[in-house]
């Protein structure tokens, strides 16, 4: 069901539309990039937790202080997906996906 590798935006935008169509989302450039680099095992990972991302917006932690208004998402032991859900919007946009080291 998913790709092994994401090779271009359009790529990721597939998989994105295949998981939901009802909520909108987006992404920054940044997360882009961190996808692109992902091995395939992680990859799988981070797309099961995009699928519950879609399921409940409101599954992840909620971070405070410099992350304010942002959520968080473990993907792997050591990968975290950082995303932010506008309700009145109904709207998901994708922030940053790092390893827990670059925090």
């Amino acid at each position: 069901m998913y790709p092994n590798k994401i090779r271009s935006i359009k790529d990721l935008e597939e998989v994105f539309y295949r998981i939901n169509s009802a909520i909108d989302w987006e992404y920054c450039k940044k997360f882009f990039k961190a996808i692109k680099n992902l091995d395939k095992s992680v990859l799988k990972k981070f797309f099961k937790q995009v699928e519950k991302i879609f399921e409940n917006p409101k599954i992840g932690k909620y971070l405070y202080a410099n992350r304010k208004g942002q959520r968080e998402l473990y993907v792997a032991k050591s990968f975290r997906l950082y995303y932010t859900y506008c309700e009145k919007d109904d709207k998901i946009v994708f922030l940053e996906f790092s390893h827990k080291k670059a925090q």
